[in-house]
């Protein structure tokens, strides 16, 4: 086969996914370029970090990022020792990003100024979105970025300037991304013609959102082309015991609970760029005659997607956003147009509202507590199961947050209990999607089952390569 890929993060691990394509054409690229949750957290944690002022050291040391002096930044390059770098000359000219979740595209600030951005109009708004409402550090400057000079603090721009990076949402003629349900606005899987077979990455999927027509109808295309097809597949599930359901299950199970607390406060919990789970919510809340109060970050998130695409302007209309106690960053006036909720406005009224908090808003919660109107009531977890130690851990802490201090019933811990669809498609789903598409040749990434889940795949008689 002409051309070749080399997977260079994600094979073993869910999430961090960073796979190098030599295309025929003489152009390589980059398919995605995301964070390995995992691995960060088994060598850094809150009080071991990474050392910003020593340039891409620790992250080249701690196989965070592979060691290609020409992926990256060179004012990074310039401050990170030679002998860390491995002699090879690619030098890939486009990163196609499949959707704007961090271990997928958690890692693009640190490509070099020229490499060109590939992606949805909905990812780069996503993406924007995360970037002005996150830290103020050189791994979020993922659309544009500060130089940074003398190696000194390289945490700290030497230049005010912001330099764009070149971005095309119109992919080069050999590829072309397909859209796709995910629990993230404008996710994508790619097709790339590689002249003698095609080569599809499925990025994250799933059919059971409120978008599954949209991998539907990429699943038919693939289905209509004829030749050899060699699929870089997501396993994310493989091994999971969450129970099977649709948003449309979750939006029944939210309101058989919430009937339950007329006047009380109801809280729901899911991933801050979840806009399906915000859209079931809203539903629920029609129902139910309450107004969803959203945190301010996803309030911009929508307004983000909105300027992007028209569609989104009927859901930034039916919510508002909480206005916070506290002194907010600069970026909170550009909401000052859109409808918020005060403290106030809530402890006199619980029962008028839904708010969408996740655990890093907790505290606001406790600050609801002033008013004794306010105690007791929901805390729906719609949230994905926790799936290593660390998640364990605040998730009981969330819990006891909610149970003991709050003192409101905590939903969501119940495996019966469908409360969250998640953003991947189950080990079923996957067999049926490659049969449907006549994957010639399978391989695994995106999963931390590896060997099993080729080996299932091998005796559901697909030919797979690792």
């Amino acid at each position: 086969m002409k051309g070749n890929l080399s997977i260079l993060d994600g094979h073993q691990t869910i999430g961090g996914n960073k796979i190098l394509i030599n295309h025929p054409c003489g152009v390589s690229f980059l398919l995605d370029f995301g964070m390995n949750f995992k691995r960060k957290g088994e060598l850094f944690d809150e009080f071991l970090r990474i050392r910003t002022k020593a340039g891409l050291s620790d992250y080249l040391i701690s196989d965070l990022l592979p060691p290609y002096k020409n992926f990256y930044r060179s004012d990074l390059v310039e401050i990170t020792p030679e002998n860390l770098w491995i002699d090879d000359e690619v030098a890939p000219k486009y990163v196609i990003i499949s959707h704007a979740h961090l271990d997928h595209m958690g890692m693009v600030g640190f490509l070099r100024e020229d490499i060109r951005f590939v992606l949805t109009e909905e990812t780069l708004a996503v993406m924007k979105a995360i970037e002005t409402t996150g830290p103020t550090a050189v791994e979020y400057e993922y659309t544009v970025f500060k130089k940074r000079e003398g190696g000194t603090r390289p945490n700290k721009a030497s230049e005010k300037e912001d330099f764009p990076r070149p971005v095309e949402t119109s992919p080069p003629d050999f590829l072309r991304l397909l859209p796709v349900d995910h629990s993230v606005p404008g996710s994508s899987m790619v097709l790339v013609d590689m002249e003698d077979h095609y080569l599809i990455y499925t990025g994250d999927f799933r059919f059971s959102g409120h978008r599954r027509k949209l991998t539907e109808e990429a699943m038919d295309v693939l289905a209509s082309i004829e030749g050899r097809k060699v699929v870089l597949v997501e396993g994310t599930r493989f091994s999971s015991k969450s129970p099977k359901g649709t948003e449309e299950n979750v939006m029944e199970e939210m309101e058989r609970i919430m009937r339950k607390y007329e006047g009380k406060l109801i809280v729901v919990d899911f991933g801050q760029r979840n806009v399906d789970r915000l859209e079931t919510t809203l539903e629920v809340s029609k129902i139910l005659g309450r107004k969803v109060v959203v945190t301010p970050k996803m309030m911009y998130l929508l307004s983000s997607l909105s300027a992007s695409d028209s569609s989104y302007k009927d859901l930034l209309k039916s919510v508002a956003w909480y206005r916070r106690k506290r002194k907010e960053r600069s970026w909170i006036k550009s909401l000052e147009s859109f409808p918020s909720i005060s403290y106030e406005d809530v402890s006199s009224d619980p029962g008028s509202y839904i708010m969408c908090f996740t655990y890093y808003d907790i505290l606001e919660l406790v600050d609801l507590l002033v008013s004794s109107k306010t105690k007791g009531g929901a805390y729906i977890y719609s949230n994905t199961e926790p799936f290593n130690e660390e998640m364990e851990i605040d998730f009981k802490r969330l819990k006891k947050w909610a149970e003991e201090i709050l003192k409101m019933d905590f939903y969501g811990s119940d495996e019966r209990s469908i409360l969250h669809v998640s953003g991947h498609a189950g080990v079923d789903e996957i067999v049926e999607f490659l049969k449907n598409i006549n994957a010639d040749v399978v391989i695994p990434v995106h999963t931390d089952k590896r060997e099993e889940f080729a080996k299932f795949l091998e005796e559901k008689g697909f030919k797979v390569q690792c």
